[in-house]
């Protein structure tokens, strides 16, 4: 299966959804899955997941979070993933 985690930053440092997001990713990898990153910032990303690098304005504040929601879209419909799997406020994806 063809999956993409979205999360503003993919971190496992951070505890949370972040640390979530990690294991998942971990798991699905080791399950055969091919896994797919959407996320502004990358750190300890998981060996053999394809990462896809949102880049956003840093001002103003209020127009980032629309921006990394539109271009995370934008991800998802470029590429066919079998499910899209959100952690933050983004629109159209399937979890």
């Amino acid at each position: 299966m063809k999956i993409a985690y979205i999360i503003e930053t993919f971190s496992p440092m951070r505890g949370g959804a972040e640390g979530y997001l990690h294991q998942l990713a971990r798991f699905a990898l080791k399950q055969g899955h091919e896994v797919h990153l959407v996320a502004q910032h990358f750190i300890g990303a998981p060996t053999g997941a394809m990462l896809h690098r949102v880049r956003v304005p840093r001002r103003p504040a209020a127009l980032r979070l629309l921006v990394f929601a539109r271009s995370c879209r934008e991800v998802v419909r470029t590429c066919t993933f079998d499910v899209a799997h959100s952690l933050g406020a983004v629109v159209e994806m399937d979890v």
